[in-house]
C-alpha cells in the first residue's frame, strides 16, 4: 500500500506533456483533436469536381508550360479584365453535398463572402511592363480567400508550442522515468520520444515509418548554460527501397529528383539571432531541423551556438513580431550547378483580438554563382534550351526585379485571419510581384514539365497513399476529442 501510495503521488507531481496534448491545445478549450478530426474528414471526403470549361483551361496552361510565352498567358481565351491594366482569371470552390466542386467562374471577388469550412474564391491577374526596347516584364498578383472553421494563425502557434514542451528537457527526462516496463533501458532521448509519436498516433505512425525514417534525431539535453535545454535535431530520410516496392511512380519521381536542389533556410530575430534553422537536401536527407527549447520558449543562439536566454519567447505570448528569414538556394541542372545565397525576407506577425496578420516582402537581391558545366549526355529537351553563356545574368536580372517589383515596394505576400467569428474563420492571402521574361522564365517552366509534373501512375499512387495515411490518422485522432481524451502519466 505504501508503495502504491508513493507512485501514485509521483505520477500526479509529474505528468508527461504528450504528442496528444500539443494536438488538442491547437484550439480553446482543448477542442484541437476535434478540429484536425474534423479537417481530415473533410480531406478524406475530397472528390474534386469541375467543369468542361475549367478543364479546357487548364489544360491551356499545360500546353503554355510546354512552349513557355508570357504573352499567351496574359492574353487567352479565358481570362477577362480584372481593372488596372490586368488581365486574369476568378477561380471559386465549395462543397455542395457530398461532392467538391471549383470551376471558373465570372463572380466579382469583392461580392464573394467565403464562410463554409473549404470554400474558397481566388483572383489572379498579369499585365506587361517595361519601355519599349528594354527586357519585357510582367506585374502579377493574386488574392485568395477561404472558409477555415477554427483553424487560424492561433492554431500553428499553439502547435508549435506545444511540440517545443514535448521536447522541453524536463519533460522529456519524465518520459523516461514513467515509461513502458519494455523499453526501460531505452537510453537515447531522441528514440524515447520517437516513440512516444509512434505510440500516440499508430494508426498513421505505422505508415509514416515504413517510408519515412526519423532515428537520424538527436535530442541532446544540455546542462551547461544556467538553465538546461533541449537542442534539437531532427533529420528525415526516405525509405526509398520500401516505397519502391509499394509505389514505384512515386519513388522514381523522387528519384528523378535527387541531387535537383538544397534549399537552407534560417529564421532570425532583429539582433540576428537564429531560433530555427531548415534544410531540404534532395541529395542525402529528406529533411532536417534544427533549434533550441524549454519549457514551450524558442531560445535563440548566437554564431557561437550558446542559447540567448534573455531573447527566448513562447510562440503563443506573441503580439508583435519581426524577424527574417534567410534562404541559401543551390540548384544542380545535369552538372550545372546554380548558387543563390542569403537571399532574405523580412517577415512580421501580429496577434490581435479578432485579427491575426503574416506579411512578407522580399529585402535583397544577392547575386548568383554559376558553376560546373553540363553532362556529356542529357535530355533532348534539355539540349533544346540552348542554355547561353551568360546565364547567370538572366538569373540575377530575375531575382533583381522581383526585388524591385511594383514601383519599388517590392515582392510581397499578406496572410490573414478574420476571427470575429472564432468558429468561421475567414483566411485571406494577397501578394504581387513581377517577372523579367529571359531564358530564366523558359527554363523553370521546362523543369516541372519533365521534371517535376506528375504523371498519371504518379498521381494514382500518391492518392492512394494518402488516402491511407488519413484513414489511418482519423482512427489516430479520434481519441483526442475533447469529449472522450482526458491527460494521463505513462505507466
Amino acid at each position: 500500500m505504501r508503495h502504491a501510495v508513493i507512485i501514485f503521488a509521483l505520477c500526479g507531481a509529474i505528468c508527461v506533456y504528450n504528442f496528444g496534448d500539443a494536438v488538442r491545445d491547437m484550439a480553446p478549450g482543448g477542442r484541437g483533436g476535434d478540429a484536425a478530426l474534423s479537417l481530415v474528414r473533410f480531406v478524406k471526403g475530397f472528390n474534386g469536381k469541375t467543369d468542361d470549361r475549367t478543364r479546357e483551361f487548364f489544360g491551356y496552361l499545360d500546353k503554355t508550360l510546354s512552349s513557355f510565352s508570357w504573352d499567351k498567358l496574359v492574353k487567352n481565351p479565358y481570362t477577362r479584365p480584372l481593372g488596372e491594366g490586368y488581365d486574369g482569371v476568378v477561380l471559386q470552390g465549395g462543397k455542395a453535398g457530398d461532392q467538391y466542386f471549383f470551376r471558373l467562374s465570372d463572380t466579382c471577388y469583392d461580392n464573394v463572402s467565403v464562410i463554409s469550412f473549404g470554400s474558397f474564391i481566388a483572383e489572379m491577374g498579369l499585365k506587361k511592363n517595361g519601355e519599349a526596347g528594354s527586357t519585357p516584364k510582367y506585374s502579377g498578383f493574386f488574392r485568395a480567400k477561404a472558409g477555415t472553421s477554427v483553424f487560424s494563425h492561433r492554431s500553428l502557434v499553439n502547435l508549435a508550442e506545444g511540440l517545443l514542451k514535448v521536447l522541453d528537457p524536463e519533460n522529456i527526462k519524465a518520459m523516461q522515468t514513467y515509461k513502458e516496463r519494455n523499453l526501460r533501458y531505452i537510453k537515447n532521448d531522441s528514440l524515447q520520444v520517437v516513440h512516444e509519436m509512434y505510440k500516440a498516433f499508430p494508426k498513421s505512425s505505422e505508415i509514416f515509418r515504413k517510408y519515412i525514417y526519423i532515428y537520424g534525431t538527436q535530442l541532446l539535453r544540455d546542462d551547461s548554460n544556467e538553465k538546461p535545454v533541449t537542442r534539437v535535431r531532427v533529420a528525415m530520410l526516405m525509405q526509398m527501397k520500401e516505397l519502391s516496392r509499394d509505389y514505384p511512380a512515386i519513388a522514381d519521381y523522387l528519384d528523378s529528383m535527387r541531387g535537383l536542389l538544397t534549399c537552407r533556410l534560417k529564421l532570425l530575430t532583429p539582433d540576428g539571432l537564429c531560433f530555427t534553422e531548415v534544410l531540404l537536401d534532395t541529395r542525402e536527407d529528406f529533411l532536417t531541423l534544427w533549434t533550441i527549447t524549454r519549457e514551450g520558449y524558442a531560445i535563440p543562439w548566437g554564431k557561437d551556438g550558446k542559447p540567448v536566454f534573455a531573447k527566448a519567447f513562447k510562440p503563443s505570448e506573441l503580439t508583435d513580431f519581426s524577424f527574417t528569414t534567410q534562404m541559401d538556394l543551390a540548384f544542380d541542372f545535369y552538372g550545372l550547378k546554380l548558387d543563390i545565397p542569403g537571399i532574405r525576407m523580412a517577415c512580421r506577425y501580429k496577434d490581435e483580438k479578432d485579427k491575426g496578420t503574416f506579411t512578407l516582402h522580399q529585402e535583397n537581391a544577392p547575386p548568383s554563382l554559376v558553376s560546373g558545366r553540363l553532362a556529356s549526355v542529357i535530355p533532348k529537351w534539355v539540349v533544346d534550351l540552348a542554355i547561353p553563356k551568360d546565364f547567370g545574368s538572366h538569373v540575377d536580372e530575375f531575382v533583381s526585379t522581383m526585388y524591385r517589383a511594383n514601383k519599388g515596394r517590392g515582392s510581397m505576400l499578406t496572410l490573414t485571419w478574420n476571427m470575429k467569428d472564432p468558429s468561421q474563420v475567414a483566411f485571406s492571402a494577397a501578394g504581387e510581384s513581377e517577372f523579367a521574361e529571359n531564358f530564366l522564365t523558359r527554363l523553370a517552366p521546362a523543369v516541372f514539365i519533365h521534371q517535376m509534373r506528375l504523371k498519371d501512375e504518379t498521381k494514382e499512387e500518391a492518392g492512394r497513399f494518402i488516402a491511407n495515411y488519413m484513414n489511418g490518422l482519423e482512427q489516430d485522432l479520434i481519441p483526442y476529442a475533447s469529449e472522450q481524451y482526458v491527460q494521463t502519466c505513462p505507466d
